[in-house]
């Protein structure tokens, strides 16, 4: 049973420094500004030029911060959010609170919350309204003198609440962003993570069981799941059975689960079934208390559950052809706090069900690409065996029955066509153990395909007195040697038909090239075959004929009747048919 593995939270440390990077070289590049503008002889600040050149020297010393460790991006950005907070308030002193330069402290709050965010943005936000407070104060009470006359209170109180709302609005509206931003990257991060992880699940072990184990491990492990159930539909029967639970970040097989209802529980008494048909997609039940769906409320209240979450487990293409998938389960994460899924969570659960239920389409094509290589291969043995055996002992029958007319006369030519008959069953258990092991024929190892056809036709047909006349091109192209064993395997199959059922006197042989399609004809004068034999029959020969041809986008012709049979192979010269 898989367990969830104690993984850390995805650190926000790279998103930090791929933010502060683009923002000291924006420092730097504005502090180089001012330093410039100071020098054509606008006004500056009474601590110019050692502002400008400080804040320089910052941005190159958290530079080299971030580069250095990514562990003290977090210090770095400390350090250039006070670097960048000191010209600011300097400034402010020198121009006073009326002046427009006092948005800087606006892009001090924007700076806060992009490089350290969270809590401290509002803490920082509080010290800008408690620095605009104090300035009003000083230029009432003469702290420092600013440009202008003195001010009152009644004059810098609004300006200064102005300031504080601005500021108070920025803060909270950058916090608002930082924070939907971390949650976006964790989000993402932790998705990619998931899904990472579960497709190495899926490489290293294809069995759905264990898949599943991983899929809802790192469900619980990403969204801290306390228990979930994944129920699966038993389609003989329309019902929903619990396959497996998550409790506190462990997978459980459902015996394991105590207090679980493992018997199967009809699909037409569970509400909230009836509606994912209908839906397709998650929903979620956010008062558990007053909700009358759901079927066990009474037990989930017991266990402290506030609220649920559904994502489908979908297979395969919908029946009414929508394209959302036939529903195959459901799973139902439950949460014990108050507070509501969120989209993130939600789009994480659903994707992870979507490569459970991808997981699971492959394991059946697998599984029926097995079954197809069992089927395909054992028809290859079945069509080398009967193309081997059965023509060897086709022969040996001929020779063995020549053998019995000829003891009463001739001893000699009987001794003759046992030996004969001893020759063709070793050659034939020979070739049964290559057909086994796809070896090529005996008759090919050393002959071209002419020599092969001309011997072995030959060795079957004249103990039989069959007459056997060759039409062959003079000159055949180099063919593939899988081409020549099958042409090899059509042609003795023809004959031995035509030896064992059309009792034929004479037997035509033609092999030739005609526009870059090669023919293999074998024509006898005997009293027909059954060109389609019934399965049932037992007949194979003529099927592995055909399915030699079609193996090199050929086909195969019979022709027959009472007056003989025409067998016709006919193969494109394509490039993989030839050497």
């Amino acid at each position: 049973m898989a367990n969830t593995r104690s993984v850390p939270v995805v650190p926000l440390l790279e998103l930090r420094a791929e933010l502060l990077r683009p923002l000291l070289v924006a420092v730097a590049a504005l502090s180089l500004a001012y330093l410039l503008a100071g020098l054509v002889g606008l006004r500056a600040t009474h601590l110019y030029p050692w502002d400008a050149l400080g804040l320089i020297a910052l941005c190159g010393v958290c530079a080299w911060m971030v580069r250095g460790s990514p562990t003290r991006v977090a210090l770095a950005a400390a350090f250039l959010l006070a670097g960048v907070s000191q010209p600011i308030i300097y400034a402010s002193q020198t121009f006073g609170l009326a002046h427009p330069i006092n948005g800087l402290f606006l892009v001090g709050i924007v700076l806060c919350g992009l490089v350290v965010g969270g809590a401290f943005t509002v803490t920082w936000s509080v010290f800008y309204c408690g620095w605009i407070v104090m300035m009003a104060a000083g230029e009432v009470y003469g702290w420092w003198t600013p440009t202008g006359a003195p001010k009152t209170w009644a004059e810098l109180g609004p300006i200064a609440a102005v300031w504080c709302a601005l500021i108070a609005v920025t803060g909270a509206g950058t916090w608002l962003f930082a924070n939907s931003l971390e949650r976006a990257v964790v989000s993402a991060r932790g998705q990619a993570l998931a899904l990472a992880r579960t497709a190495e699940a899926l490489a290293a072990d294809s069995t759905t069981d264990s898949l599943l184990e991983q899929v809802l491990a790192v469900l619980a492990e990403q969204l801290r799941v306390q228990f979930a159930s994944l129920f699966r539909l038993e389609p003989q029967d329309q019902t929903l059975r619990l396959y497996r639970a998550v409790m506190n970040g462990r997978v459980l097989a459902p015996e394991a689960v105590p207090g679980a209802r493992l018997e199967p529980v009809p699909v037409a008494q569970v509400p909230v079934w009836q509606e994912m048909l209908q839906l397709r997609r998650p929903f979620e039940i956010a008062d558990v208390a007053n909700d009358p769906r759901l079927v066990n409320r009474e037990r989930m209240l017991a266990e402290g559950i506030h609220s649920v979450l559904y994502v489908p487990l979908l297979s395969g293409p919908d029946v009414g052809g929508q394209g959302e998938g036939e529903l195959i389960g459901l799973l139902a994460i439950n949460r014990t706090d108050r507070r509501a899924f969120g989209s993130d969570e939600i789009g994480l659960a659903q994707a992870l069900m979507r490569q459970l239920s991808l997981a699971m389409q492959i394991t059946r094509l697998a599984q029926a690409t097995r079954e197809s290589a069992v089927l395909t291969e054992r028809n290859r043995m079945a069509r080398e065996i009967h193309d081997t055996l059965a023509q060897g002992f086709t022969g040996i029958v001929v020779q063995l029955e020549a053998a019995e007319d000829a003891a009463t006369g001739s001893p000699q030519e009987a001794a003759g066509h046992i030996a004969r008959a001893r020759t063709l069953a070793r050659e034939s258990l020979a070739e049964a153990r290559r057909s086994v092991w796809a070896l090529r024929p005996k008759a090919l190892t050393q002959r071209s395909l002419s020599a092969a056809l001309r011997e072995s036709v030959l060795t079957l047909a004249h103990p039989a007195g069959l007459a056997v006349r060759f039409e062959f091109a003079p000159e055949l192209p180099a063919l593939d040697p899988a081409l020549e064993d099958d042409l090899l395997r059509i042609a003795l199959e023809a004959v031995t038909n035509a030896l064992k059922h059309a009792q034929a006197t004479t037997l035509t042989l033609v092999l030739r090239v005609e526009a870059d399609v090669l023919s293999l004809q074998i024509v006898d004068d005997g009293r027909g075959l059954v060109a389609q034999p019934a399965p049932e029959s037992g007949g194979f020969g003529l099927i592995g004929m055909r399915e030699r041809a079609a193996r090199h986008g050929g086909a195969l012709a019979v022709e027959t009747g009472p007056s003989g049979t025409t067998v016709t192979a006919t193969i494109p010269l394509t490039q993989k048919a030839m050497t």
